[in-house]
């Protein structure tokens, strides 16, 4: 299965949060343009997952990236709450992130029928 896309702008994405949140701890009037850089550079993880998702055959697989983006956009969009805390939500965003990083990273060496094999779904490899 091929996610590399998916996971540099995934890295790209978490560097440049982190550095946001630094910058917004020091100036919080910046947030609608951090929220607006962020939210570009997760669209371009999006773009880049349905690139790669082609590949994946698993459902479950596909759904569980989509649930961890979901969880990373609602962590930008945050953002923008008058009450929102940078250093909280880069956390949650890491939370979501990081654990997704090291899935789609072992995805790329592990072939999708050994997949479908641990999960005693080798028929959906031939009807797929």
């Amino acid at each position: 299965m091929r996610t590399l896309a998916t996971q540099v702008r995934l890295r790209r994405l978490l560097r440049a949060y982190g550095a946001e949140a630094d910058r917004l701890l020091a100036d919080p009037i910046g947030a609608p343009f951090a929220r607006r850089k962020l939210a570009e550079l997760a669209a371009a993880v999006r773009e880049a997952w349905v690139e790669d998702s082609t590949t994946v055959a698993i459902p479950s697989v596909r759904r569980h990236v989509n649930r961890a983006l979901a969880a990373v956009d609602a962590s930008i969009a945050a953002l923008e709450r008058p009450s929102a805390d940078p250093r909280r939500l880069a956390g949650e965003l890491q939370e979501a992130a990081l654990p997704l990083i090291l899935m789609l990273r072992s995805l790329e060496e592990v072939p999708e029928r050994q997949l479908l094999d641990w999960i005693g779904a080798a028929h959906l490899a031939r009807t797929a």
